[in-house]
């Protein structure tokens, strides 16, 4: 299917190919149980893929001083307060209906607000952070140097974000995928992540984000898991097509192509 102008596999490939792989018939499959257990072995040769071709991405967060209070609206429902909803007691109104802490943080963290000095983990699709620049969107402010200088034309000050790279006195690693940040801003940290995570329920019509020569792997080592049970040959076999085709999947991005070696000869 095209999406995008981008050829897309479903879910329903997958479970097709497989089932040619392990050429079975479907009294067998279903005595054994093989369809459910799809999903288990398709991660598990995701993890296998993205040790030659990870997704890379960048983990995009905004780092504040403090949380500015929401509204909760209800059955889960949250909103950012409006100014005169802040300032209810100069203006003598009810008090809004603000959420507590607990729902304050979850909200701002959902959308990828953090505070300062706190630890900070990376998305659930984290594998290793990436050898790449990481960059900082930060305040500055511009100013006439005449006006500077003479103490003038305060009101004529500016303030943008300006793009600069991400240094260690910014933020620092403080495990393996936690972040702590020092200063305000906005920033961009490269790292490696898994392109999909297959789950039990999976639709045959389910559009699969990933690229082809990675969508034609996958059923080679799900085939050789779901052989190795009762015919260990044929799962052997399989096994080396999977490897075979693995090393065949190139990194497209800009870093060092890293490529492996089938174990068979």
């Amino acid at each position: 299917m095209r999406q995008g102008g981008i050829t897309m596999f479903s879910y329903g490939y997958i479970r097709e190919a497989v089932q040619a792989h392990i050429d079975l018939d479907e009294q067998e499959i279903k005595a054994m149980k093989l369809e459910s257990r799809y999903p288990i072995f398709a991660n598990e040769a995701m993890q296998a893929i993205c040790a030659v071709k990870p997704k890379y991405d960048y983990f995009k967060v905004k780092i504040t001083e403090t949380y500015e209070l929401i509204i909760n609206l209800g059955n889960n429902l949250f909103r950012a307060a409006t100014e005169d909803e802040l300032n209810w007691e100069t203006l003598g109104s009810p008090e809004p209906n603000f959420a507590d802490e607990v729902d304050t943080i979850k909200w701002y963290e959902a959308q990828n607000i953090c505070l300062l000095n706190s630890q900070i983990r990376m998305p659930d699709d984290f594998l290793a952070f990436a050898n790449k620049q990481a960059w900082a969107f930060v305040i500055s402010t511009n100013q006439d140097s005449e006006a500077f200088v003479t103490g003038t034309g305060q009101e004529d000050a500016t303030t943008t974000l300006t793009q600069v790279k991400a240094t260690k006195d910014m933020f620092m690693y403080a495990g393996s995928n936690t972040l702590i940040f020092y200063i305000e801003g906005e920033f961009w940290i490269p790292y490696k992540g898994v392109w999909f995570e297959f789950k039990t329920g999976m639709k045959d019509e389910d559009l699969l984000d990933i690229p082809n020569d990675i969508v034609l792997t996958i059923p080679l080592y799900i085939a050789a898991q779901c052989l190795k049970l009762d015919h260990a040959q044929q799962a052997n076999a399989k096994r080396a097509e999977f490897e075979l085709s693995l090393s065949r999947v190139s990194n497209t991005d800009f870093l060092t192509v890293k490529r492996i070696t089938p174990s068979f000869k």
